[in-house]
């Protein structure tokens, strides 16, 4: 083998050593942002549940809320109906 050959071998080594280790910190990188995504999905939910729990002093009548909900999906579904025509 000759030294030129040599020398690229090595610069390869060298590139996938270096490869492989930007691969793991890319990895622990999206591990973490994935983390963090379901950490604010998770505090969202429970930010909205609080807003019915019965140890909310200001809690919303969850059946209220509910019949609003109702009627906004058929306004909706009504204006998209129209749309339509």
């Amino acid at each position: 083998m000759n030294t030129m050959t040599k020398r690229f071998k090595e610069i390869n080594k060298q590139k996938n050593i270096k490869f492989n280790s930007m691969s793991k910190q890319q990895e622990l990188n999206n591990t973490k942002s994935e983390l963090i995504d379901d950490l604010l999905a998770t505090e969202t939910v429970m930010e909205e549940i609080w807003r019915y729990h019965p140890d909310n002093p200001s809690k919303k009548d969850i059946i209220k809320e509910y019949d609003i909900l109702k009627q906004i999906k058929s306004d909706v579904e009504k204006e998209l109906d129209e749309l339509d025509k």
